[in-house]
C-alpha cells in the first residue's frame, strides 16, 4: 500500500462538492477520509454514518415521503428502496459498511489502516452510484487509496441522520429543474415522486405514508372558545370526509387507488343528544349539530394515507398537526383526549393521552401489570427484535440453547424468518418478526428462559430488545421489551 504525506492531491469524494443534496454527505465522506491514516476506528465510523445518511436519502426519494427514525438495516431491507437501487452489488456495499461501522462501534475489533480503506473504497462505491440514479453525474471517478495523512481531522461524534437527510432531500427537489428531475427519474424506473410532483400546483410535496390512528376526544360540556370547536370540525370532518370520498371514488392526485377505511361514532350531549356511526350522519353531527351541544364525545378510527400535514418543500410551509392543537386547546379548555398511532410506513407507533391540561407521561407509568390482562382484540406488534452476541464458539452450547428457545416461543413460520438472519447476522435471535401470543406474559415467560440460559456468560454478552406492542382500541395500551441490569424485562401500561 503506497501512502502520500501532506501533498497537494484531490480527495477521494471531491466529485461529490456542489451536487444538489449531496453535499450535505460531502463533509461526512470528507472526514471519514481523513481520519483513515490516523483513526481507522473512527473513520470506519463515520463512513457508516455517511452510507446510513445516504440511505435514509435514499428512502426518502424511493417513497417519496419523509420519515422518522428507522434503522439502518431496516432500510437496506426495504423492498421500495431494493427496487430503487437496482443493484445488489450497492445493497452489499452498504451492509458492508454498516456491519463494518457496527464492528467499530462496539470495539469488537481493532479496525486496521487498511480495513479503513476497504470501507473507504466502498463508501466511494455507494456515494458514486447515488449521485447517478439521482442523475446528478454521469460518472466519477475511481477510488485512488493513496490517502494523506491529517493530523488536523478530528473526529465528530453527534449527528442528526435523519434531520441531515431530509435538508438533503429538500436541496435536491428545490434545486433540481423540474423537466430534468422527470427524465432521469423516468429512466430510472422512479416515476412515482415526480407524478405527485407535477399533480400539487403549489409545488413539491411529500406523499403521506400509510398509517392507522384511533381517537378519542371528549367534552363534558360546551368548550369555552369557537376557536376550539372550529379545530374539532375542521379535524375530524376533513377524515370523514376523506373517507365518503374514498367511497364515491373521489380521490385523485397522489392518494388516487389508496385504500382507505375509516369508521367513527359521534355522541351528541345535551336535550336532543343522540349517538351515531352512521358516516353521513356523523359528518352532519360534526359540522351542523357540535355547534349547539352541550358536549359530545367523538371516537375514531382511521386507516389510510397519513392525514397529518405534510412539508412543502417549496413554500417551507407547515400547518399545525391535530396533537399541535390539542396542546394549544388545552391552555384554555378542559377535555380529554386519547391517541394510539401506528406508522406502518416506519413500524413505529404510540399511545398518549391529553387531560388536566397536560400529555400523560406514559412510559413513566410502564410496569409489568399488563402483562396478565386479557383484550378482546389481543396485542398488536409490527416487529420486534432481540439480540444478543457473544463468543459463539467458546459457548456453542449456550447459542444452541438460546435459538431452541426461540423455536419453543415462535411460530414455524417466524422461526424459520429468525433462522436466515441467523447466517449472516447470529447475534439477532429475533430479527423484526411478529411475536403475538394471547397475553404478554408468554413474552415474558420467553425472556425469563433467555435471561436464565444467559446468566452463566452475562457478564460477557451485549444484549439489546427493540420494540414495541400495542393495544389498539379503547383502553389504549402500549408495551416495550429492554435489556436491564436484570436481564430482558417487558413492561407497559394503559392509557
Amino acid at each position: 500500500m503506497q501512502i502520500f504525506y501532506q501533498g497537494e492531491q484531490r480527495m477521494n469524494f471531491d466529485f461529490l462538492k456542489g451536487l444538489r443534496g449531496l453535499g450535505y454527505v460531502y463533509e461526512n465522506c470528507n472526514n471519514a477520509e481523513k481520519l483513515a491514516m490516523t483513526m481507522p476506528v473512527q473513520s470506519v465510523f463515520t463512513a457508516r454514518k455517511s452510507a446510513e445518511l445516504l440511505a435514509k436519502f435514499i428512502y426518502i426519494a424511493a417513497h417519496n415521503e419523509n420519515m422518522k427514525s428507522m434503522s439502518f438495516v431496516d432500510i437496506l431491507s426495504d423492498p421500495v428502496v431494493c427496487d430503487f437501487i437496482n443493484n445488489r452489488n450497492v445493497i452489499n456495499a452498504f451492509h458492508y459498511i454498516r456491519k463494518s461501522g457496527n464492528r467499530a462501534v462496539h470495539g469488537d475489533e481493532e479496525e486496521t489502516v487498511e480495513e479503513a480503506l476497504g470501507v473507504l473504497s466502498d463508501l466511494h462505491y455507494v456515494a458514486g452510484e447515488t449521485a447517478c440514479i439521482f442523475g446528478l453525474i454521469k460518472k466519477y471517478p475511481s477510488f485512488d487509496s493513496k490517502i494523506n495523512f491529517y493530523p488536523e481531522a478530528k473526529f465528530v461524534e453527534d449527528q442528526d441522520i435523519e434531520e441531515k437527510a431530509q435538508q438533503m432531500f429538500l436541496e435536491y427537489v428545490e434545486k433540481y429543474n423540474a423537466q430534468v428531475e422527470r427524465d432521469n427519474y423516468y429512466q430510472n424506473n422512479i416515476d412515482n415522486l415526480l407524478e405527485e410532483f407535477n399533480s400539487i400546483d403549489s409545488g413539491y410535496e411529500f406523499v403521506p405514508g400509510e398509517v392507522e390512528l384511533n381517537e378519542i376526544i371528549e367534552f363534558k360540556h360546551k368548550p369555552a372558545h369557537e376557536s376550539s370547536l372550529k379545530a374539532i370540525q375542521a379535524y375530524f370532518g376533513f377524515l370523514g370526509m376523506r373517507a365518503l370520498k374514498s367511497m364515491r371514488g373521489e380521490l385523485y392526485g397522489v392518494l388516487e387507488g389508496r385504500k382507505i377505511n375509516y369508521s367513527a361514532e359521534l355522541t351528541i350531549y345535551g336535550k336532543n343528544g343522540y349517538t351515531t356511526d352512521n358516516l353521513l350522519n356523523f359528518l352532519y353531527g360534526v359540522l351542523k349539530d357540535l355547534p349547539f351541544a352541550d358536549g359530545f364525545k367523538i371516537k375514531s378510527s382511521y386507516s389510510g394515507p397519513s392525514a397529518a400535514p405534510w412539508f412543502k418543500a417549496n413554500s417551507k410551509e407547515r400547518r399545525a398537526e391535530f396533537c399541535d392543537e390539542v396542546t394549544e386547546m388545552g391552555e384554555y379548555e378542559n377535555f380529554t383526549y386519547s391517541i394510539y398511532e401506528l406508522l406502518l410506513s416506519h413500524g413505529e407507533g404510540y399511545c398518549r393521552k391529553f387531560e388536566n391540561g397536560e400529555w400523560d407521561d406514559l412510559k413513566s407509568r410502564y410496569s409489568q401489570y399488563v402483562l396478565d390482562k386479557e383484550y378482546p382484540n389481543g396485542w398488536y406488534t409490527l416487529g420486534v427484535t432481540l439480540a444478543v452476541e457473544f463468543g459463539y464458539e467458546k459457548h456453542p452450547d449456550i447459542q444452541r440453547k438460546l435459538r431452541e428457545c426461540v423455536k419453543k416461543y415462535l411460530s414455524d413460520e417466524e422461526y424459520e424468518l429468525c433462522k436466515t438472519d441467523w447466517q449472516d447476522e447470529p447475534e439477532l435471535l429475533i430479527s423484526d418478526i411478529q411475536f403475538l401470543p394471547d397475553t404478554l406474559r408468554t413474552v415474558q415467560n420467553f425472556l425469563d428462559e433467555i435471561n436464565s440460559i444467559i446468566e452463566p456468560i452475562k457478564s460477557e454478552c451485549s444484549c439489546r430488545a427493540d420494540g414495541e406492542w400495542f393495544h389498539c382500541e379503547e383502553p389504549f395500551a402500549s408495551a416495550e421489551w429492554n435489556w436491564t441490569d436484570d436481564g430482558f424485562k417487558l413492561t407497559g401500561a394503559e392509557v
